[in-house]
């Protein structure tokens, strides 16, 4: 094939073999035939070793007759007792990153001899990244509205709620309370398909559709109930409120919707890079970035929608705020929504631990401040 190179677990960079689609015949090794080498004999024979095994010793029908490339991204490392007066540990590992290329579009020949580009970063590790730091916050958020859900309406004004004075707060909080309990349930689930996107993405599961971009799902405001009924400066405060809750709701979902799209996405990226299939890996990558910038979006609209919800309440003299004792169970009706979905505190606490932490909250300012 035109390459010559040291044995791949020593190569200092990545190792790069290409050729024509008339290298292939049949049984012929494309790198080396790793039961030869004496440094397999130093690890385990265990699934490991075989995977390394696997992709240090493949074959030339491992590619197309039409030509193609196969990534190999190999790590291994294992402990071994060595005799010794006294005995003694030592810690051995072996590494390889190798790109077989055979047919149109290969570089010239001759060109991996290990002086190639070292292995490419991860198309999504930005993501991911963005994705940890994003369930704090998402968990935080999700605490007020998932708690709400489980609270009856005479329990407004009892501590959830909090009212100061004035003639009309009487009609104020029932108003509020109508509008408020409506939109809890597709907060919190909006909440919840945030955290668990979020997790997903961290924890970067392949999923198949790698030559399919996902897009965000369409979204709808909620239905509030009618503002008819009332007159006056209630009527004022409820149009407005109802106005402004629906415009939360949607954006909540738009949010939880462009971050499901981007789970989808970092998933289908891994399976791409699995696989080796640069074109997928770079419309995963294209894809990961485009819906990024629409999540931050996403975010933006959802805290500006959150304002002015904060900002008609405050004004009326209500506020939202829950004890320490309230914060424990909100953080428990999280749990309890996301245990179907296989996460657990014990899975959330290494990337979130203070948000399972409870204590006194004002909602109004979390409603403001999403992400």
């Amino acid at each position: 094939m035109g390459v010559s190179a040291t044995l791949p677990d020593v190569v200092p960079s990545q190792l790069t073999a290409t050729g024509p689609p008339d290298c292939q015949f049949p049984g012929a090794w494309l790198l080396s035939n790793p039961s030869d080498a004496s440094f397999s004999r130093q690890f385990p024979n265990d699934a490991q070793s075989k995977t390394f095994n696997d992709a240090f010793g493949a074959y030339s029908n491992s590619l197309p007759a039409t030509g193609g490339i196969k990534r190999y991204d190999v790590e291994q490392a294992s402990t071994q007792n060595q005799p010794g007066n006294p005995p003694y540990t030592e810690k051995i590992s072996r590494s390889m990153h190798a790109v077989l290329s055979t047919g149109p579009g290969s570089p010239p020949l001759g060109t991996g001899n290990g002086a190639g580009p070292s292995p490419p970063p991860k198309p999504t590790a930005a993501q991911k990244e963005a994705a940890r730091r994003d369930l704090r916050p998402a968990l935080d958020w999700a605490a007020g509205p998932c708690l709400q859900q489980g609270l009856s309406l005479s329990l407004i004004g009892a501590g959830v709620l909090v009212s100061g004075s004035g003639a009309i707060i009487g009609g104020t909080l029932v108003v509020t309370g109508a509008l408020t309990a409506p939109i809890a349930g597709p907060l919190c689930t909006a909440g919840i398909e945030r955290i668990v996107a979020d997790y997903r993405i961290y924890k970067d599961p392949p999923l198949p559709g790698i030559h399919l971009a996902a897009r965000p799902a369409g979204v709808r405001a909620p239905r509030l109930p009618s503002c008819t009924r009332y007159h006056g400066r209630l009527k004022r405060y409820c149009v407005g409120l109802r106005a402004d809750n629906a415009r939360l709701v949607k954006a909540a979902r738009q949010t939880a919707a462009v971050a499901h799209a981007l789970e989808t996405t970092v998933g289908r990226a891994a399976a791409a890079q699995a696989a080796g299939d640069q074109s997928a890996i770079t419309l995963q990558a294209a894809t990961a970035k485009l819906l990024s910038t629409q999540f931050r979006s996403a975010l933006r609209a959802e805290a500006s929608a959150g304002s002015r919800v904060a900002k008609r309440l405050r004004a009326a003299n209500v506020r939202l705020r829950l004890s320490t004792a309230q914060s424990a169970s909100a953080i428990q009706a999280v749990l309890a929504r996301l245990a179907p979905q296989g996460i657990t505190g014990a899975d959330l606490a290494p990337v979130a631990a203070a948000a399972l932490r409870p204590g006194p909250v004002d909602l109004l300012e979390r409603l403001a401040h999403p992400g």
